[in-house]
């Protein structure tokens, strides 16, 4: 699967290419299956920037890896949970760590993303956290400013954790606030620098 980045304007900048990789494991203990871990990441490509390609693609490595050190934390804790639930007679049911990325933007040299953490350790159901980022392509700058927002083509969305607003069963509420309305665009998010 793979997107591109427009021409940006200048023979120095590049197209950024992505390719989506996962990883999926199921961790057992005693024969029964305890924690399912799954990740699924994007892999960017850039013809003429390297420097970039390796910045972004280093800090997607750096989540995954936490992500990944978090989940073996997560597997000791479903094993006591597990050898509780024996000890008590009750039904066990295998803990989930999934870790998604979703690519929202990926045009006029920029690349926004947001990622889904989501997590059942027990209980009625699990809960999911979502975080975002926008990335200039040609300099590999992150944008920090965009917090609980990501771009897509229409608009800035805004979003909000699980329970800020509403409910778990409405899950993570999101609007979309247009460029035109706003009077701003991807590919002015440098400008002021």
């Amino acid at each position: 699967m793979g997107f591109n980045v427009k021409y940006c304007g200048n023979s120095n900048h590049t197209q950024a290419r992505i390719t989506i990789q996962e990883i999926s494991t199921a961790h057992r203990y005693d024969n029964t299956e305890i924690l399912n871990l799954t990740i699924i990441y994007p892999k960017i490509e850039l013809e003429n920037n390297q420097d970039v390609e390796r910045r972004i693609n280093d800090h997607i490595a750096a989540q995954v890896e936490q992500y990944i050190k978090h989940a073996k934390e997560l597997y000791k804790q479903a094993v006591q949970a597990y050898l509780d639930s024996q000890a008590q007679d009750f039904p066990f049911h295998a803990w989930e760590a999934h870790m998604e990325f979703f690519i929202t933007y990926n045009d006029n040299c920029f690349l926004s993303m947001y990622t889904d953490r989501y997590e059942y350790t027990g209980g009625a159901h699990g809960n999911t956290i979502r975080t975002s980022e926008t990335w200039e392509l040609t300099r590999g700058g992150m944008q920090r400013s965009l917090e609980y927002a990501s771009t897509d083509p229409v608009g800035l969305v805004i979003y909000y954790q699980q329970y800020d607003l509403a409910p778990y069963a409405t899950g993570i509420v999101q609007f979309t606030i247009p460029y035109a309305t706003i009077g701003w665009c991807p590919h002015r998010l440098w400008m002021a620098e």
